[in-house]
């Protein structure tokens, strides 16, 4: 499932310097035009399971009228569904299907953190989702068919579509790039750029999709993650309080110290950046642990017989070293208490897809390995 070359003549640094978050770009042939990494008909399989989120898209194009629909759906949906103007699009199909999986490996140039998940969308003659805008880069890889898309420049002015507020739809849609992409061939839609896809024939697109977090989903994650730690950090206080006359009026002195309040809590670098981390290495679906627990003896024994540990597909792993000096490890949106584990220890658990006995030999000077690695397959990150 691997690409003959993600970004087609470009190395992955001119991608990057050259178009990525800046400007879309067609990439042809970058797959085998054999690409089947899933068929329509598992495709409609997955959107009828409870577990599974999907949604499924039709368009009048005579009414210009849009109807939208959440999974899971029964087999009779689809038994009624025309011969055009629809879309089926199932998420994070890559936890579902390995083959559907594999196509992340084209972009391991790219941060583990960054990625999100692998939408793919069945859609045929007509179908489509109309004009929209999503905040995350993609790239669309085409794997069934053709299909025209429509991209606009991301500094365009646009304002939602009040009509199709769930689709993201904008208006007015103003595209620059006019293609018909093909099997194997593969769009990059940067953040922003307003685009539309609509398939002339039967086609199936897979969309890798790399998440960029808000500053709302970072507050909200570090409010959790103070919580969950047990850290209220500094109350609002007034000792210059003085006598009202509007009780219900927030001065803006007050205001002022609010904001002085929160600045301070933000300009703790220990508090922002491991909140930072537990959010962007959350996994999308809960990993599955062992049915018992392993010990760091019984771990050793089993590398030392040779014994592999495989990775799990959707597992999420990332480190850095703090300014406290200590190495953090996060795995599935949890900092783990790794003691003093150092940072080459760091970087080969989070970045391996397997491990086996030689990582024994290799980190036997870092106590702390080991234990991490016993935690990591405690929490459904590798398997024996």
């Amino acid at each position: 499932m691997s690409a003959r070359s993600p970004f087609g003549a470009l190395s992955p640094e001119q991608f990057l310097r050259d178009y990525w978050q800046k400007k879309p770009l067609l990439i042809k042939g970058a797959f085998s035009t054999a690409l089947a990494a899933i068929t329509p008909e598992e495709l409609a399989g997955l959107a009828m399971e409870e577990d599974v989120e999907s949604r499924l898209v039709q368009h009048d194009p005579v009414s210009k009228q849009w109807q939208l629909q959440h999974g899971p759906f029964k087999a009779s949906t689809f038994k009624k569904l025309p011969k055009e103007n629809y879309t089926l699009l199932v998420q994070a199909v890559d936890h579902w299907v390995p083959e559907v999986a594999a196509l992340r490996q084209a972009y391991h140039c790219f941060p583990q953190w960054r990625f999100d998940d692998v939408m793919v969308s069945y859609a045929v003659k007509g179908g489509g989702v109309g004009p929209h805008i999503d905040q995350y880069d993609v790239f669309l890889i085409q794997g069934l068919g053709r299909r025209r898309w429509l991209v606009a420049e991301s500094s365009i002015t646009v304002i939602p579509n009040p009509e199709v507020s769930a689709l993201r739809q904008i208006q007015p849609f103003e595209p620059s790039m006019d293609v018909i992409v093909e099997p194997g061939d593969v769009l990059y839609v940067p953040p922003g750029a307003p685009h539309c896809g609509t398939a002339l024939e039967p086609c199936l697109t897979y969309s890798v999709g790399f998440r960029a977090p808000s500053q709302a989903d970072i507050v909200t994650r570090l409010a959790e993650w103070l919580v969950e730690n047990g850290i209220d950090g500094k109350r609002y206080t007034d000792p210059d309080l003085q006598a009202v006359s509007d009780a219900a009026l927030i001065p803006g002195q007050t205001l002022q110290k609010v904001r002085a309040l929160m600045q301070d809590l933000l300009q703790q670098p220990a508090l922002v950046e491991r909140a930072f981390a537990c959010l962007v290495s959350q996994t999308r679906l809960p990993l599955e642990p062992p049915e018992q627990e392993i010990s760091v003896a019984k771990l050793k024994t089993a590398l030392g017989k040779n014994k592999l540990l495989e990775r799990n597909d959707d597992a999420r792993l990332a480190w850095f070293a703090g300014a406290d000096g200590h190495v953090h490890l996060f795995a599935n949106g949890e900092e783990l208490d790794v003691g003093a584990l150092n940072s080459n220890s760091a970087a080969f658990l989070c970045n391996q897809q397997q491990i086996d006995g030689s990582a024994l030999n290799e980190f036997v000077s870092d106590l702390a390995f080991l234990p991490a690695l016993a935690m990591l397959v405690n929490r459904g990150v590798f398997s024996l």
